[in-house]
């Protein structure tokens, strides 16, 4: 059973717990969905929107449907200008 909707500020959180920074102005997938990069395995996460994340009913944040990318060398710059 879900436990609500997964608000922009918790799925930012929860991408922070696995060390993924935001992507500032970088939207890809559903219109407005966010997008994060960890740099230490060059992963990048992209399509993270409500829909694509659930919560129980302990409060615990899930993904169940994110873009994950393994980032190379053109991607990476390409990204760099995004993080914050």
């Amino acid at each position: 059973m879900l436990g609500g909707p997964v608000s922009a500020e918790e799925m930012t959180a929860f991408m922070g717990k696995l060390w993924f920074k935001p992507l500032a102005g970088l939207s890809l997938g559903r219109p407005g969905a966010l997008a994060f990069y960890r740099d230490f395995d060059e992963t990048a996460a992209f399509d993270a929107h409500p829909g694509n994340f659930v919560k129980d009913d302990n409060g615990v944040v899930l993904p169940i449907d994110l873009i994950l990318l393994r980032a190379d060398g053109p991607l990476q710059k390409a990204l760099g200008r995004h993080l914050t």
